[in-house]
């Protein structure tokens, strides 16, 4: 075929030299989306989901630090970086973990250990509620039984 017999596949194939190069560095992760904690939702070893993951956790901090509890022997906080889609988390070696996706309510990483394939559900840890000294706090629910109270004595000691 002749570009000159077919002006749209000239101007398709100007249009993927032209846009298609640029694509390829729309793919940086922006590192703030990471900031905060990041707790597992189902973690997969080998495709497989897999509950031994139960319980892990990321933290990612605004100064560049992260903390996990996986056990791959960094002494926490370490330092990280995001370059593209990969997340390099640095210390005596540099662990890599590919970032599948991210957004506010979800974060999706996975890594090979040892040949081992890994990939982590994460979505955010829900926020602790701090209460101030001047705030009044309401009372626990009593769940005790009230016909059940006269059966404890009032004082041991």
């Amino acid at each position: 075929m002749h570009f000159r017999r077919n002006p749209f596949i000239a101007a398709a194939s100007l249009f993927f030299l032209v846009f298609g190069g640029a694509c390829r560095d729309t793919n940086q992760v922006d590192p703030a989306l990471l900031t905060g904690r990041w707790i597992l939702q189902s973690g997969f070893i080998d495709g497989k989901q897999n509950d031994r993951l139960n319980g892990t956790f990321f933290q990612f901090y605004p100064d560049g630090t992260m903390e996990t509890n996986l056990p791959l022997g960094f002494d926490p906080p370490t330092p990280f970086e995001v370059d593209g889609e990969v997340l390099l988390q640095k210390g005596e070696q540099t662990f890599r973990y590919r970032i599948e996706s991210v957004s506010d309510t979800q974060l999706v990483l996975s890594t090979d250990l040892r040949g081992t394939q890994f990939r982590f559900d994460l979505m955010p840890a829900p926020e602790i509620e701090e209460v101030l000294p001047d705030q009044e706090v309401s009372p626990p629910n009593d769940t005790f039984p009230s016909e059940r109270r006269e059966e404890i004595p009032a004082d041991q000691g």
